[in-house]
């Protein structure tokens, strides 16, 4: 086997990891104004929130609050009579820029007996489910059988 040596050529660039820097987003979440809602067709707010914590952990000073479609909110007509108007259709996720994040509930402390109320709730929860699964699969054996 015969091997070829180049001399001088340089490497070429990174695309990722150090040295690279930011990369560009593919959504234009650093253009929203408070209020402002970008709309995202073809996902769910389950697949696209991830995207969208990550742009707020890019960009300081940003919040942002993630609805999937449809949704309804009041416009004001030009009357000024308010209309449901269909801000985000259906199959679409809308991605609102939020002046701050919601507070949390706090937490309450729970007990030992709580607790151990709250696992075996769902230990009988996780046996349910796994008994319905196997008739389900019974139930289909014999249709099909």
């Amino acid at each position: 086997m015969e091997f070829q040596i180049f001399q001088k050529v340089p490497a070429p660039p990174q695309k990722r990891g150090p040295g690279f820097g930011v990369r560009e987003s593919k959504y234009p979440f650093d253009q929203l104004q408070i209020d402002d809602v970008l709309i995202i067709p073809g996902t769910t707010s389950k697949n696209f929130g991830p995207t969208v914590r990550a742009a707020e952990q890019r960009l300081p000073g940003y919040f942002f609050t993630v609805r999937t479609g449809p949704v309804m909110v009041k416009v004001a007509d030009e009357a000024g009579n308010l209309v449901d108007t269909e801000v985000v259709p259906a199959g679409a996720v809308g991605v609102w820029r939020v002046p701050a994040k919601a507070e949390r509930k706090p937490q309450k402390a729970r007990t030992a007996e709580e607790k151990a109320a709250a696992s075996e709730k769902a230990k009988a929860t996780r046996a349910a489910n796994l008994a319905a699964k196997a008739a389900a699969k019974a139930a289909e054996g014999q249709a099909t059988g």
